[in-house]
């Protein structure tokens, strides 16, 4: 195996300098695997993904490039979706990079395929030019914590069970004036900065909240000002995929009617959606679960 990964290595590097690669990107799940990486750099810039907090605290304070990927579970091409529209977040990547992606299956076991893309295209083919945009956003942890928490739930449900759910991230004033709440809203009455998605107490209490219906309204820098929102907005000119439920269509009409992001997570197949101009701009599937 071994032997194996280090000639998917090799191509690697030889795939990247034929076709003017921008960068080469790695993922990792042992530190055994971060050798590799000198030869790499030796001739392409390198990025490193990796779902290990471990690997990411000891590796980022020697080198850059370094991510740390939320998904606990994916497929192969999950995990290199995901860390390309995180390293887009971070400015590593732009839309059209050619990049060369390698990856293996989840775990402790070595690199065993390899992917040549373009950034923000490949995989995002509903609306790129969308996906670029909200990859520029002034606050992109708070994007990135929002999927955080939206993985998590997928992975792991709350107390045993599947939950869905969506977030609607900026442009809260107006997004504000097309909700009104279902339940009493458990966010009133504390200060900002007992409000922000970026505190771990904070995380927890959101996925406490998620059993329960509607939506939560985050402004953009994170604050979360509502949970259990019902969102009422036109879905006038928007075109929405057959098979989509109420959670989606509410995603798809306030994005559509403000300059909000939203975030879906569907409770019976566990797929997470990223909407924008009530648009889908990318989809992150959850894989099936094995069977004993």
């Amino acid at each position: 195996m071994i032997e194996n990964a280090q000639i998917l290595i090799d191509a690697a590097l030889q795939i990247a300098k034929k076709t003017n690669s921008k960068a080469i990107l790695l993922y990792v799940d042992e530190i055994p695997q971060l050798d590799i990486i000198k030869k790499l750099e030796q001739d392409c810039t390198v990025i490193i993904a990796t779902r290990d907090k471990k690997i990411f605290e000891d590796t980022k304070k020697i080198r850059e490039n370094l991510l740390l990927i939320t998904s606990k579970d994916t497929t192969r091409i999950g995990l290199i979706k995901n860390a390309i529209f995180t390293a887009m977040m971070h400015g590593l990547l732009q839309r059209g990079d050619k990049v060369v992606c390698l990856t293996g299956k989840t775990g402790k076991y070595p690199i065993d395929t390899i992917v040549l893309l373009y950034a923000g295209e490949e995989f995002e083919s509903v609306v790129p030019t969308k996906l670029a945009e909200i990859t520029q956003t002034k606050h992109p942890e708070i994007l990135e914590a929002a999927l955080d928490i939206a993985m998590e739930l997928a992975n792991e449900g709350r107390e045993g069970n599947p939950v869905g759910l969506i977030f609607v991230i900026g442009d809260s004033t107006k997004v504000l004036k097309y909700s009104r709440q279902l339940i009493f809203n458990p966010f009133k009455g504390y200060s900002e900065k007992e409000k922000s998605i970026l505190d771990p107490q904070v995380k927890e209490s959101i996925k406490e909240f998620a059993q329960i219906d509607g939506a939560f309204i985050i402004k953009s820098d994170g604050i979360v000002l509502s949970a259990g929102s019902y969102i009422d907005a036109s879905l006038k000119g928007v075109e929405m995929p057959l098979g989509l439920g109420s959670r989606h269509v509410a995603a798809a009409s306030i994005t559509a009617n403000t300059n909000s992001i939203a975030i879906t997570l569907s409770q019976s197949t566990k797929t997470i959606r990223i909407f924008k101009d009530g648009k889908i701009i990318m989809e992150i599937e959850n894989p099936p679960e094995k069977k004993i």
